[in-house]
């Protein structure tokens, strides 16, 4: 499984200013049904957008676009051997079309085929088209820069660094996936503020487990512990083990040496001194992971937010006693975006990953 910001999906990255205006609608309502993770009506826009380009003026290019789209969405929702078929069909279709003009969907195509092959666990083939999307990326970037459209030789520069992220990724977790089954890993772009303040995305492989008594986790060169994202002074909370369901997406991000954001540091209402205390502990710091459970929108929107805990949001649990169950409320902490699209993709902080030895401790 591979999960990519969507800012990154190829269905994201296409040019479609020569298509017809009902089949740009058809194409961009898929885009939205996907963000809001509505597999079925996302399917069913690519799939109609799909039967309008066949045979009309939108053939072959539309009919491309209209397949990349729906891999995407095969993709996005574990059915990767349908997702296999499509974005081999629209790169083999795109590769036929002549000329500078076509460099950038041809791109978007074999970027397309690379992160399906990704997903399956075809590191070396993932490899090769990455390596030819690139290719196409900076003859696309030229053309844009000849054509005068600044705004799209950025896109293209943006997928070049991403693309080489993701070919990072490969070379630095090929160990952790001999000793991980694929079926029991998931992949997962994590987002670190860099010092000109903006987001670079990166990819990193998370075990299905993530073990919290004695646990660690290795990202890149460093390794983590796994703290749970509040701290509950009544309950041995670090002891249960997280587990991580595939079926829903997840994202990180790495806290920066300007500290996490305030809505992150904020301390929940009515809760008492104890609990203040062992609250503070939980606080990321410079150089902590925090592991969120819900779709990225973008690099852009990654640490734009609120955080709602406390009173506002509580869930909990029953644990079986000596006399029977009792109910023992958790605490959650609830991200969600500020504009109207992002406020329908909350996202709850699952865990905290703290470095073994952190910047702070020396």
């Amino acid at each position: 499984m591979i999960n990519v910001p969507l800012d990154y999906l190829p269905m994201e990255l296409v040019v479609e200013e020569r298509l017809s205006s009902l089949l740009r609608a058809m194409l961009r309502r898929c885009r939205a049904a996907l963000a809001r993770q509505q597999w079925a009506l996302a399917e069913r826009y690519a799939a109609n957008a799909k039967e309008a380009a066949q045979g009309g003026s939108d053939w072959p290019v539309g009919y491309a676009l209209s397949l990349i789209h729906l891999a995407d969405v095969y993709r996005s929702s574990l059915r990767l051997g349908r997702a296999l078929e499509y974005n081999e069909e629209a790169q083999l279709t795109l590769d036929k079309q002549p000329g500078p003009k076509y460099y950038h969907n041809r791109a978007v195509a074999n970027y397309a085929l690379g992160l399906t092959h990704h997903a399956l666990g075809n590191d070396t083939k993932a490899a090769e088209w990455y390596d030819r999307a690139s290719d196409l990326f900076r003859r696309a970037a030229r053309h844009w820069a000849w054509e005068n459209a600044p705004d799209r030789q950025e896109q293209c520069e943006q997928a070049l660094r991403w693309i080489e992220s993701l070919n990072r990724s490969l070379e630095e977790w090929v160990d952790v996936l001999q000793e991980e089954p694929l079926c029991a890993s998931i992949w997962i772009p994590i987002f670190q503020r860099n010092t000109g303040g903006e987001m670079e995305p990166r990819l990193f492989c998370l075990p299905a487990t993530l073990r919290r008594r004695g646990g660690t986790l290795r990202i890149g060169g460093r390794t983590y512990h796994v703290l749970p994202p509040t701290v509950d002074p009544h309950e041995m909370e670090e002891e249960r083990d997280l587990m991580i369901d595939f079926r829903v997406p997840y994202f990180a991000i790495e806290i920066g040496p300007d500290g996490a954001p305030d809505w992150l540091k904020e301390l929940p209402i009515g809760w008492e001194e104890e609990e203040q205390k062992m609250w503070e502990k939980a606080v990321p710091r410079p150089g902590d992971v925090i592991l969120v459970r819900g779709r990225c929108l973008g690099e852009r929107g990654a640490l734009e937010g609120v955080e709602v805990s406390g009173a506002d949001f509580q869930g909990g649990r029953f644990i079986r006693e000596e006399h029977g169950f009792r109910f023992i409320v958790e605490r959650e902490r609830i991200i969600g975006g500020r504009s109207e699209v992002e406020r329908n993709a909350l996202g709850q902080v699952v865990a905290l990953l703290r470095p073994t030895s952190h910047p702070e401790e020396g």
